[in-house]
């Protein structure tokens, strides 16, 4: 069987029916990226959450058929066979199409009797294909919420809205169930009266509306930035122990740590050293961390028998340990950098970076 016919028996299968919304959009940048580089420009568009289940099947089926005319199905055949995936299940799809219209109308419609002004707000935000607030707006509201939790002195935290990380790994429908929620909260805070004025000011581009299609409601611009910030704070960690390491370990690093715009080039220098494709240089940082290991079993061996090892044994087992804890620290820098933009910025990364890393005390901040 070819491996297109076995993809598409693989997705039909198991009651698969599309990537959940954050991977579609890792497809739609993989085919995106793949058929740029065969010299084409345009992708077929995810689909909303909310479209109907034919309409998401042929969508998906349209990217695959893409990817075959275009000479790219092997790589999207490994995305989407990935175990890591989640898919949107073609039977919970069929209940929730069922359901979702009924779960709202029901957390509304209670509020009708004992709450007037409330119910009016909820069915405004429900109505003529409203669904969610724009990433501007949602900031707005949670200047309000925070500013009136203050206020009020609530000890209950104003719900976030889903930005950031948040908005990338949520669904349509967990965004507009926050906004009822941030609502909810506000009239139960005695702020609903500054919210509705708030919401009803937001104009047509202030909202995300039902039944458009995933990247119009969404643009990519939108998206990469809500991925890369999500990307950052999920290494954070990582970027601060790397760097501590180089710092550490690297002999020439006062010089590029002491000033942004030195650390700006040290960082476009390493990215150009060590950006090799993302497999290769996953495979190369995971075949030094299985040597950095052996280095230290062996660096702990001669430290403990110090009788069964000559000095320049031992001092060898710390210089190779170093060296390859310093290499595995510039890789794995690299590798976000990579996760982060392919197409690197000096400026861009160095300012982010150089931010984190003055908070963290790592680098000392230049008035000069």
């Amino acid at each position: 069987m070819h491996i297109h016919e076995e993809l598409i028996e693989y997705i039909t299968s198991c009651d698969r029916l599309v990537p959940r919304s954050a991977q579609w959009y890792e497809l739609y940048l993989l085919g995106t990226k793949l058929i740029i580089s065969k010299g084409e420009h345009s992708f077929p568009k995810p689909m909303s959450w909310n479209a109907g289940l034919e309409k998401k099947r042929k969508r998906l089926m349209e990217q695959i058929a893409c990817a075959k005319e275009y000479e790219f199905l092997h790589e999207f055949d490994q995305f989407l066979r990935d175990p890591k995936l989640n898919w949107e299940q073609e039977s919970m799809e069929k209940t929730r199409a069922r359901n979702i219209g009924g779960e709202v109308r029901e957390r509304i419609n209670k509020y009708k009797k004992e709450a007037p002004k409330l119910f009016s707000l909820l069915c405004y935000v429900t109505s003529d294909n409203r669904m969610f607030l724009s990433i501007g707006s949602c900031y707005d509201i949670m200047d309000l919420g925070k500013e009136k939790q203050v206020e009020h002195r609530v000890l209950e935290d104003f719900p976030k809205s889903l930005i950031l990380s948040g908005w990338v790994y949520s669904s349509d429908r967990e965004k507009q169930f926050r906004l009822l929620d941030q609502i909810e909260y506000a009239y139960k805070h005695c702020f609903l009266d500054e919210m509705d004025v708030l919401i009803r000011s937001f104009k047509f581009d202030g909202w995300h509306y039902r039944d458009e299609k995933f990247m119009d409601e969404l643009d990519l611009h939108e998206f990469q930035k809500s991925r890369k910030e999500a990307i950052f704070d999920n290494n954070k960690t990582t970027l601060i122990s790397c760097f501590s390491k180089i710092r550490q370990l690297e002999t020439t690093a006062e010089y590029y740590f002491n000033k942004e715009h030195m650390f700006c080039i040290y960082l476009s220098r390493l990215f150009n050293l060590f950006s090799i494709g993302a497999d290769p240089l996953k495979a190369l940082i995971q075949k030094n961390e299985e040597q950095l290991k052996e280095f230290r079993h062996l660096k702990k061996d001669a430290e403990d028998e110090p009788e069964h090892t000559s000095e320049k044994e031992r001092q060898d087992y710390i210089q190779v340990t170093e060296t390859t804890e310093l290499l595995l620290s510039k890789l794995k820098i690299v590798h976000i950098m990579q996760q982060l933009d392919e197409k690197i910025d000096p400026d861009d990364f160095g300012e982010q970076f150089w931010d984190l890393l003055v908070e963290r005390n790592i680098c000392q901040e230049d008035y000069s």
